[in-house]
């Protein structure tokens, strides 16, 4: 799966790929839990996943709020079985994918 725009450097995706040993047991992630009040999800800025998806092995589910700089690319994952991206904005997001769609 290809899902490009400019990517901004997210120190907390740098900490889980540098630890990597430490989290690959991880199943399910959802990232940016928060609520309306605290950031609305149009504001909400991501960065690049590609590293970390990979570094997460044993990675079914993932999933995403916020779309601002959100990169994915090159994505094959052998276990990955769910991506959602929770996004109010109104954007053409492209994709390729070797992963089974549902």
């Amino acid at each position: 799966m290809k899902i490009t725009k400019m990517a901004i450097k997210m120190p907390i995706l740098d900490e889980l790929v540098a630890n990597n040993e430490k989290v690959a047991h991880i199943e399910s992630l959802y990232v940016g839990d928060m609520t309306y009040e605290e950031c609305e999800v149009s504001w909400i800025e991501q960065g690049n996943y590609s590293e970390l998806i990979a570094a997460l092995p044993n990675l079914k589910h993932l999933t995403i709020k916020g779309s601002n700089g959100l990169s994915l690319t090159n994505l094959n994952h052998q276990k990955l079985e769910s991506l959602e991206i929770a996004s109010q904005c109104k954007q053409n997001i492209g994709h390729t994918t070797d992963m089974p769609v549902e």
